[in-house]
């Protein structure tokens, strides 16, 4: 008999046949604990959903932005402002669907762009401003209190400073490195960084006479789709803390290439074969999305597609899957309001803290997956006596259903990836039985290929993965 830790596995990063392995952290993602630990790498779920607030417009959460004493939402074709308490006054209208872009100068002007069409939210009002000397913009972000406004053209004009309805139709650039349209701009720190579908130029705020701004840098790599290019906390160990964006990038035809992260003035790909294949096979890169958000020390940037979301963790470098009723996560939009992140619903007009102590999604059950690299011994096959799992006991609520009262964790086990065994279930401990052992035993002989093992955990408690050992004698081939 052979005992041996169960590589639990860091991230999700399937292999590109089943065969080659499939590897998932679905709800749940690493934390290096280091050497104190138990563990070096234990698995923790994410945070939970629950209800904060209901948006009037009734549709998704299209955009979100937090003033000093109000959160903004776009909802459907409704803009509205809620206080620290969730209650809601509507606004007016942004009549029409496409993307909305939002933020705010340095005197609390906020700027809206959706469609085409500039708007200014002021003194409890919203309306478009009749900037007839400007081209339809397409998205807007403020810098050094100059409210900028790119077009489709390639061309970005200035507001007059902290005058985000001023504008003297000759204060404009254009994004020029390379031919090709502006599809969005975002501010990293000081930075105006202007993105395309071929190019992506990084501009400065210089106090040029004639124009602030200068071109520091230019790539010949692009954008996907505007929807996508998302802020976000970059938390890495050992670095400076600071703001990075993070999008889907393009080659200069406007081909997907890689999950790129601006560190400097350089985009370091960041994603995995795994999250390469979701995004190159997605049916509609249109409507890729990104959100960011930070919590317990994590910066998490997630990524969704039509009916897949996927996570990176700025502290760690490693992916994993976010997931709701087993498809893509009904979180569409994140925000920082009133010491909480608020999270907007992709489809309703639901608005929802994400909670860490949470361990549901409104009520809806956050299923907990994680599925292991493979455990083989090929050419031999091993017979597998038990396996044994190190996990959070004793949390079992005193009152409830069953599976909550006494929580459970499901095994399963494949070996060629696609056709996996009956589940077989083992308690994790009611509530005070802080010492119970979970393990499983006689699981059989696995072929040459070896097995990867699949844990599940539903319950409505406290979970967490520390750590797994399997114990196996080779059989000869």
């Amino acid at each position: 008999m052979a005992l041996k830790p169960l590589d639990l596995g860091k991230q999700s990063n399937q292999g590109r046949y089943p065969h080659a392995g499939v590897a998932q952290l679905v709800n749940m993602y690493c934390e290096s604990a280091g050497t104190e630990g138990r563990f070096q790498f234990p698995l923790y779920p994410v945070a939970g959903l629950t209800q904060w607030a209901t948006h009037s417009g009734g549709a998704g959460i299209r955009a979100m932005l937090a003033t000093a004493t109000e959160l903004l939402v776009v909802a459907g074709r409704t803009l509205s402002a809620f206080d620290a308490s969730g209650d809601e006054t509507v606004i007016g209208g942004i009549p029409s669907d496409g993307l909305v872009t939002m933020s705010q100068n340095r005197v609390g002007q906020v700027t809206i762009v959706c469609d085409g069409v500039y708007y200014v939210y002021q003194g409890g009002a919203v309306a478009p401003v009749n900037a007839r000397l400007l081209p339809a913009p397409n998205s807007i972000c403020c810098l050094d209190g100059y409210s900028v406004l790119t077009q489709y053209t390639g061309r970005f004009d200035l507001s007059g400073i902290d005058a985000a309805t001023t504008f003297d139709g000759l204060t404009f650039a254009t994004a020029e490195s390379v031919p090709g349209p502006l599809l969005v701009g975002k501010t990293r720190g000081r930075d105006l960084v202007l993105f395309g579908p071929n190019k992506v130029e990084v501009w400065a705020d210089t106090g040029g006479a004639d124009f602030p701004f200068s071109r520091r840098t230019a790539m010949t790599i692009g954008c996907l789709n505007a929807a996508s290019v998302t802020p976000a906390a970059l938390l890495a160990s050992g670095q400076a803390l600071t703001d990075t964006i993070i999008w889907p990038a393009t080659d200069s035809q406007g081909n997907y290439t890689t999950v790129a992260m601006l560190m400097g003035d350089q985009a370091v790909s960041i994603s995995t074969p795994y999250v390469d294949r979701l995004i190159a096979t997605e049916t509609n890169q249109a409507g890729i999305t990104g959100t960011a958000w930070t919590e317990r020390g994590h910066g998490f940037c997630m990524l969704s597609g039509t009916n897949w979301s996927v996570v990176y963790d700025t502290k760690t470098g490693l992916w994993h899957d976010r997931q709701s009723n087993g498809g893509r996560s009904i979180i569409g939009k994140t925000l920082a309001f009133g010491g909480q992140i608020i999270a907007g619903d992709a489809t309703q007009g639901i608005l929802y803290v994400l909670a860490p102590d949470a361990h549901d999604e409104n009520g809806a059950p956050l299923v907990c997956t994680v599925q292991t690299p493979p455990v083989a011994g090929f050419p031999a096959r091993l017979e597998v006596n038990e396996i044994y799992i190190d996990t959070i006991p004793g949390q079992g609520l005193l009152s409830g259903g069953i599976q909550n009262t006494n929580p459970q964790i499901m095994l399963q086990w494949t070996a060629d990836g696609q056709t996996w065994s009956t589940e077989r279930w083992q308690p994790m401990g009611r509530a005070g039985n802080t010492t119970r052992r979970v393990k499983w035993n006689r699981l059989g002989t696995s072929k040459q290929e070896g097995r990867s093992y699949r844990f599940r955990m539903s319950a409505d408690v406290a979970r967490g993965f520390m750590g797994a050992f399997i114990d196996t004698d080779v059989v000869a081939p």
